[in-house]
């Protein structure tokens, strides 16, 4: 038992992963804004790796700064599938998810929502 306590010490002090409940309202797509219908997206930080979840989806992510560093998270999504992106987390709670999608013509979408959680 003496040599589990460092341990469960250790994990007591290490700080929460960063977790973000989201809620995306409206998409924008060549200037044409539509509400956006079951928009609810889960942002987490698991270690290295960010998940972005929405839609039934998830989608791995590298944070390129946090809320301490430079005042917002913001995490890339390399091509993954039929598209890549930037999510991007203010201190206010507000939410831009930018997605790019490759085709004739490629597209830029952009998601705007909202956030509640605490994030690194």
């Amino acid at each position: 038992m003496k040599s589990l306590l460092p341990i469960l010490l250790a994990l007591l002090a290490s700080p929460a992963a960063a977790a973000f409940d989201c809620n995306v309202f409206q998409t924008c797509n060549a200037g044409d804004c539509k509400p956006f219908e079951d928009g609810a997206m889960l942002i987490e930080e698991t270690g290295d790796v960010w998940k972005v979840s929405i839609m039934g989806e998830t989608y791995e992510g590298y944070a390129t700064t946090t809320m301490d560093a430079g005042g917002e998270v913001s995490i890339v999504l390399p091509p993954q599938g039929p598209l890549s992106g930037l999510v991007s987390v203010y201190p206010t709670g507000e939410l831009l998810f930018t997605v790019h999608v490759p085709g004739d013509p490629a597209m830029a979408i952009v998601a705007y929502g909202n956030c509640a959680g605490e994030g690194g």
